[in-house]
């Protein structure tokens, strides 16, 4: 049970954080320029993090806390790249093309398909 605390807490402030980054006034672009630099962020931020977990046998409270709390909630696309890198790391090619294909078409067509239907209900 201790677990889900971690990843609850940590989302927390993971989701906050995006909160307010997304917000910073000195920030000068569009909300997609600050998503995507939200997003190459927690990228970089999810490596730095796998990389010292593994290599320092960090106890896992500390993964669901940070990896899967933290950046699960400040970018869920950082946990993507992550599970890419690992099926590339494990030499299977193949299935992070479908991986990346699959997620990025079908993310994008149930966002198109919520959209349309959402507005087809509300009209």
């Amino acid at each position: 049970m201790a677990a889900w605390l971690y990843v609850a807490a940590g989302g927390a402030l993971g989701a906050l954080s995006r909160y307010g980054i997304g917000n910073l006034p000195y920030i000068a672009g569009s909300p997609h320029l600050k998503t995507l630099l939200i997003n190459i962020a927690g990228c970089m931020m999810i490596g730095i993090a796998w990389a010292v977990f593994e290599t320092w046998h960090v106890p896992r409270m500390w993964y669901n806390m940070v990896i899967a709390g933290f950046l699960g909630g400040f970018t869920t696309y950082s946990s993507f790249s992550l599970e890419t890198m690992r099926l590339l790391g494990e030499g299977k090619v193949g299935e992070s093309l479908l991986y990346v294909t699959l997620t990025v078409v079908g993310c994008l067509g149930a966002c198109a398909l919520g959209l349309y239907i959402t507005k087809s209900v509300l009209r």
